[in-house]
């Protein structure tokens, strides 16, 4: 009987644990990744846009955020700094705060309150995923950025 349990068990960790997101990796060129913020509101999976520069290594790149607008575009965003980025030499990161997760001013007000007005935890804030962001691709990378 502990066997069977103990083969039970296996399979469902195994199962949780190959349903976790990725790695964050960020290669060459354009690429994208999901995040979740574990230090703040781990109910919002983020797509995260990059770019980094040919010869650029991820932890010796400069992070820059690009933060999108009200048309959701951070796509977009990203590739308007491509030129950029190859030119001054340094990694883009554009996440994107989308209208199903990040609606009625969430992201804008940088979720700061509840719909009735009352002040959230600010782990719970969107100021906070940038921060979070900015580490975990760090951690990830390896990269060195003071800032």
């Amino acid at each position: 009987m502990l066997v069977l349990v103990l083969f039970v068990w296996t399979l469902t960790w195994s199962h949780t644990a190959s349903a976790a997101l990725p790695a964050i990796r960020i290669a060459s060129g354009s690429g994208r990744f999901s995040f979740v913020d574990e230090k703040g509101d781990p109910s919002k999976q983020i797509t995260v846009y990059t770019y980094l520069p040919r010869g650029l290594k991820p932890d010796a790149a400069r992070i820059v955020f690009i933060m999108h607008g009200h048309g959701k575009n951070a796509r977009g965003y990203r590739d308007t700094w491509v030129e950029h980025a190859d030119k001054y030499g340094f990694m883009v990161v554009a996440p994107l705060f989308d209208l199903g997760q990040w609606a009625g001013g969430d992201y804008s007000y940088a979720s700061v309150m509840t719909k009735d007005g009352k002040v959230r935890d600010a782990s719970m804030w969107s100021f906070g995923v940038i921060e979070h962001l900015f580490d975990a691709i760090k951690d990830a990378t390896g990269n060195q950025s003071p800032t």
